[in-house]
């Protein structure tokens, strides 16, 4: 897919959409939960010195995700709506 990358290597104050959940079923499911499937807008709001973690804002909720979990969300696109 052209133009598609992984969530762990969004830059702070970008956004884009998610195409694929490609994470082990328990996470998927947490995050099916808290409303991210293919379509959901995501922003990045920062990442830790370490790159860890990447802080996240979903749906109106801020979320910190592990970079082994940002490396399985296939993300598209440039947003500016959120």
């Amino acid at each position: 897919m052209d133009g598609a990358f992984c969530l762990g290597r969004m830059a702070p104050g970008t956004s884009g959409r998610v195409i694929l959940l490609g994470c082990a079923p328990a996470l998927s499911r947490r995050l099916s939960d808290m409303g991210v499937f293919p379509g959901t807008a995501i922003r990045c709001l920062a990442q830790s010195p370490g790159g860890d973690l990447t802080v996240c804002l979903i749906r109106g909720a801020v979320v910190a995700l592990r970079r082994r979990d940002c490396e399985n969300i296939l993300m598209g696109g440039a947003e500016n709506e959120i």
